[in-house]
């Protein structure tokens, strides 16, 4: 495993089948975020004011309506 000769070539790795299995990779735009952590802000060590919470959860579920969209299109199609 730690011998260079004995490894997988890149090449070969990406030839696998583990990339042509479904699920198929999904576009990058799909893939969740999760912006909340940095709408957070605290007021001392362990105290949370809730400020932007609100904010985080509506850009969440807008990103979530947007996929989901994005899904049930493909799937018509």
């Amino acid at each position: 495993m730690y011998d260079p000769s004995k490894r997988a070539r890149a090449r070969e790795c990406c030839q696998s089948s583990y990339f042509r299995e479904h699920p198929l990779p999904c576009e990058p735009d799909m893939m969740p975020s999760f912006p909340q952590h940095r709408l957070k802000r605290k007021n001392s060590p362990g105290e949370y004011d809730g400020k932007g919470a609100n904010q985080a959860q509506d850009q969440a579920s807008g990103l979530f309506d947007a996929a989901f969209d994005r899904i049930v299109k493909k799937r018509r199609a």
